[in-house]
């Protein structure tokens, strides 16, 4: 079963080689997500204003 992406996990790829996603990478993708989100806000408020 393969785990859910953006969770924070330690498995095995094709190669064979551990593959980690550590929770400060997500932590830092998630920040920018929210604030690429804000930013899109922003910028249609003001348009439509």
């Amino acid at each position: 079963m393969r785990p859910l992406v953006g969770r924070a996990f330690i498995g095995k790829t094709n190669t064979g080689r551990e593959n980690t996603c550590s929770s400060y990478e997500k932590e830092k993708s998630e920040q920018s997500l929210l604030l690429n989100a804000h930013n899109l806000l922003t910028l249609i408020s003001t348009r439509a204003e």
